[in-house]
C-alpha cells in the first residue's frame, strides 16, 4: 500500500511539474508579446511625432489643429487597444472580418492615391475597375495563402502603403514615378539613400498612420479560416482565376496599350490619369522584348557583310584616351540665356581649339546615370531597350563589345574603370569586367581624395586620373585607357557644406537654393577640368579628353520653367526638353574643332575611334551611318539631319528602315546573346 501511495505521489508531482513548465513557457510567450507590443507602439510613437518634429500641421503657414487632433487619435486608440483582449462572437468576429477586407481595400485605393497627388475620382470607369481588380486579386492571393482574412487585411495595406510611399520619395528625389523596372535597381538606390533628407508631406504622413492603426486593430479580432479545411480551395482557385484572368487580358493582348501608354518621361502624370497599380502593371508588361520586325541570324550577317570593321590608321599614334561622365553635369547657358551674375564653366567654355564641343542627347533626367553609360560605352541605344530599364542591371550578364574590349584588342594598356563611390550601384563590380575592363577602382581606392560635401570632389577624383596615368606610365609605353564616372554632383543639393561657395547667383529673384548650389558645384567640376587639360597639355604623349555629363540635375521646377523660358532651342530640339548635357572631345594634339555638334550618347564611341584613327567594328560603322541621318537618337525620340523631330516608332519616317535595322543589330547584341554575330561587333588588330 505505501509503495502505491509513494508511485501515486511521484505522478501527482511529475504532473505539477508539467503543469508549472507549461506555465512558465505561456508565461515567458505572454512575457514576448508583450514586450514585441511594446516596441510596436515605440514604433508608432516615432512615426506620430513626425507631424510635429516636420511641422505637417502647418498648412499655408496656418497651424491646423484637427491633423493634430486627427493623428493624436489615430495614434492613441489603436495603441491602447492592443493591450487588450476582446471576447467577440465568432459569427461577428468573422462579419466583421469579411467587411473589413472589403473597405480595406477600398479604404487603400483611395487614401494611397490621394497620397501620390492623384485625383482618383477623375479616373475612367475602367481605369479604376482595374486598379481595384488588382488590389482585390493582391488580397485574395494573401488570404489564400495565410487562410486568414487578418493576413488578407494587413497585406493588401502594407503593399498599397509601401507602393505609395516609395512613389512619393522616388519622385521627391529624382523627379520621375516609381516603375517595375526600379526593383531592379534598389541596390544602387540604397547605396545614395543616406544621403537624402526623408521629409514628409501630410497626405502621406496620414496614410502611414492610418495603415498602422489598420493593422493595430485587426489584430484584435480573432482568427477567421475556412472551415472546414477543404473550403481552402475555395480562395485559392478564386485566386488562381483572378490572376489567370488578369494576365490575358492585359498581357496577352494589346487592346488596352493605348489606353494606358505610360509617359515614361513623368510617369506620375500616368499615374493621376489612369491610377497607381494598373500604371505599375503596363510598366511590367513594357519590360517584355519584342523582336525587331524582320530579324533573323541572316539579316545580322547581311548587315555585317555590308559594314565590316575599318582599318586603323597606320599614319596615326594612338593616343592616350581618357573618358570623363562627369555626374548630372549641364552648362544651362549653353542652350539657355540664364541670367547668372557670372559664368559657373568660363574654362569649358573657352576650349575651342583642337576641340570637338556641343550639345549632347541623353535617354534620362535627373538620374539613370547607367543608361547614358551604356550607350557612350557600347554604342548601344536606349531608343530599342524597353521602357524604364538599366540594361546594366538586367541584361549584361557575359561578355560585350565596349570602348574598353576594342582597345584592349588594339594594344591599350590600363582600361581602368573609376567611380568614386559604392561598386555595386548598377551592378557595376560586376558588369565592368563583361565590358572588358581590366580593373574597376571604386570609393575604397579613393581614401584620402579631396570631399566636397558627401562625395568624393571631381578635384580629387581628377588628381586619381593623374595618379593612375603616372603609374601606368612607369611601367608601359602602351596607349592608356581610363573611363571615369564622377560623383560630386550628385544629389541631394539640400544644404550649403563645408567649401562649396563659388559666388555663383541667379540675377532672378527665384528662390531656388538647390538650383544655387548646383551652379556652384559646376564651377567646381569647371577648375577641376581645367587642372586636368593644363596638366595633359603638358604631357609629351597624344592624349584625347573626352569629357560629358550623363543627365541634367534634379532641382526645383521653377528653376526649370525660367530655363524653359530663355531657351534657344528650336521648336523641334525642345520636343526632348530636359534631356540634353554637353561635350567637349579635347585633344593635346592638332584635330579639326568643331562646334555646335548636336549627338547622341550612342555615338560617342565612333565619335572617339574616328578622331583617334583607330579600327572601328561594324557595329560602330553601322552607328556611323546612322549618325549621319539621325544625329540625336533617344528613348523619347529622334531628330534628323534636316532638324526634324520624330518619334522612335513612327513607320512614316523616311529614316523608319535605317533605324529598323540599327535595331536588328543591336537587339542581336544585347537581347539574343545564344546567336551573337560576333564578326559585326569586332575591331581589325
Amino acid at each position: 500500500m505505501q509503495s502505491v501511495l509513494c508511485h501515486k505521489g511521484v505522478e501527482m508531482k511529475s504532473l505539477f511539474n508539467v503543469i508549472n513548465a507549461k506555465k512558465v513557457q505561456v508565461n515567458k510567450k505572454d512575457t514576448a508579446i508583450i514586450i514585441g507590443k511594446v516596441i510596436l507602439v515605440i514604433l508608432f510613437f516615432v512615426m506620430y511625432l513626425q507631424i510635429f518634429t516636420q511641422k505637417l500641421y502647418i498648412h499655408h503657414e496656418v497651424v491646423e489643429d484637427d491633423r493634430i487632433i486627427v493623428a493624436t487619435l489615430l495614434f492613441i486608440f489603436p495603441s491602447v487597444l492592443l493591450f487588450f483582449k476582446f471576447d467577440i462572437p465568432k459569427l461577428l468576429n468573422n462579419i466583421l472580418l469579411a467587411v473589413m477586407a472589403i473597405i480595406v481595400v477600398f479604404e487603400n485605393y483611395a487614401m494611397m492615391h490621394i497620397a501620390s497627388n492623384c485625383d482618383y475620382k477623375t479616373f475612367t470607369a475602367e481605369a479604376r475597375n482595374f486598379n481595384l481588380y488588382i488590389m482585390f486579386m493582391i488580397a485574395i492571393i494573401f488570404y489564400a495563402i495565410f487562410n486568414s482574412f487578418k493576413a488578407s487585411i494587413i497585406g493588401i495595406t502594407v503593399v498599397s502603403t509601401v507602393f505609395a510611399v516609395a512613389n512619393y520619395f522616388v519622385i521627391l528625389f529624382r523627379g520621375i514615378g516609381l516603375l517595375a523596372v526600379d526593383l531592379f535597381t534598389m541596390q544602387t538606390a540604397a547605396n545614395v539613400a543616406e544621403g537624402y533628407s526623408y521629409t514628409l508631406k501630410w497626405r502621406v504622413y496620414i496614410l502611414i498612420i492610418v495603415s498602422i492603426a489598420i493593422c493595430f486593430l485587426v489584430t484584435r479580432l480573432g482568427k477567421c479560416t475556412a472551415t472546414p479545411k477543404w473550403w481552402r480551395i475555395v480562395p485559392v482557385l478564386l485566386a488562381v482565376v483572378m490572376v489567370w484572368n488578369g494576365y490575358n487580358k492585359f498581357f496577352e493582348t494589346n487592346i488596352h496599350d493605348k489606353d494606358y501608354k505610360i509617359k515614361y518621361f513623368k510617369p506620375q502624370e500616368t499615374y493621376k490619369t489612369n491610377g497607381m497599380y494598373i500604371t505599375f502593371v503596363k510598366s511590367i508588361k513594357d519590360l517584355i522584348v519584342k523582336k525587331p520586325k524582320g530579324y533573323s541570324i541572316a539579316k545580322v550577317k547581311e548587315i555585317a557583310k555590308k559594314y565590316p570593321a575599318t582599318e586603323k590608321d597606320k599614319n596615326k599614334k594612338s593616343p592616350n584616351i581618357i573618358v570623363i561622365m562627369d555626374e548630372a553635369f549641364t552648362d544651362f547657358s549653353s542652350f539657355s540665356d540664364i541670367k547668372l551674375n557670372k559664368d559657373n564653366a568660363p574654362f569649358f567654355n573657352s576650349l575651342k581649339e583642337n576641340t570637338i564641343r556641343g550639345q549632347l542627347w541623353v535617354s534620362v533626367f535627373g538620374g539613370g546615370t547607367a543608361s547614358t553609360e551604356f550607350e557612350a560605352l557600347t554604342g548601344n541605344s536606349m531608343a530599342f531597350v524597353p521602357n524604364g530599364i538599366t540594361a546594366y542591371t538586367t541584361y549584361i550578364n557575359e561578355p560585350m563589345q565596349s570602348m574598353a574590349s576594342l582597345l584592349k584588342k588594339q594594344g591599350y594598356g590600363g582600361i581602368l574603370a573609376m567611380h568614386p563611390f559604392k561598386p555595386s550601384g548598377y551592378s557595376r563590380d560586376k558588369v565592368y569586367p563583361l565590358l572588358g575592363f581590366n580593373k574597376f577602382l571604386s570609393m575604397d581606392d579613393f581614401e584620402g581624395e579631396k570631399h566636397l560635401g558627401n562625395f568624393v570632389s571631381d578635384e580629387g577624383n581628377f588628381d586619381k586620373i593623374i595618379s593612375e596615368y603616372e603609374n601606368y606610365k612607369k611601367k608601359s609605353d602602351k596607349p592608356f585607357f581610363l573611363f571615369n564616372v564622377t560623383m560630386q554632383n550628385h544629389s541631394p543639393f539640400d544644404y550649403d557644406y563645408e567649401g562649396l561657395s563659388k559666388g555663383v547667383e541667379l540675377d532672378s529673384d527665384s528662390n531656388v537654393p538647390e538650383a544655387r548650389r548646383y551652379l556652384n558645384l559646376v564651377k567646381h567640376t569647371d577648375d577641376a577640368l581645367k587642372m586636368l587639360v593644363q596638366y595633359f597639355e603638358q604631357v609629351d604623349e597624344p592624349t584625347l579628353i573626352l569629357f560629358f555629363g550623363d543627365h541634367q540635375p534634379k532641382v526645383e521646377d521653377s528653376f526649370y520653367g525660367e530655363i524653359q523660358k530663355a531657351s534657344r532651342l528650336d521648336k523641334e530640339y525642345s520636343k526632348l526638353a530636359k534631356r540634353n548635357t554637353q561635350f567637349i572631345l579635347w585633344a593635346n594634339y592638332n584635330i579639326e574643332s568643331k562646334e555646335n555638334l548636336n549627338i547622341s550618347a550612342n555615338y560617342l564611341s565612333s565619335l572617339v575611334f574616328d578622331v583617334a584613327g583607330l579600327s572601328k567594328s561594324g557595329y560602330q560603322q553601322l552607328a556611323s551611318k546612322v549618325y549621319e541621318q539621325v544625329p540625336v537618337l533617344t528613348k523619347h525620340g529622334y531628330i534628323s539631319k534636316e532638324g526634324k523631330f520624330y518619334k522612335v516608332n513612327d513607320k512614316e519616317s523616311p529614316y523608319y528602315e535605317l533605324l529598323q535595322k540599327y535595331n536588328i543589330a543591336e537587339y542581336n547584341n544585347v537581347f539574343d546573346t545564344e546567336n551573337r554575330v560576333k564578326e559585326l561587333y569586332e575591331c581589325k588588330y
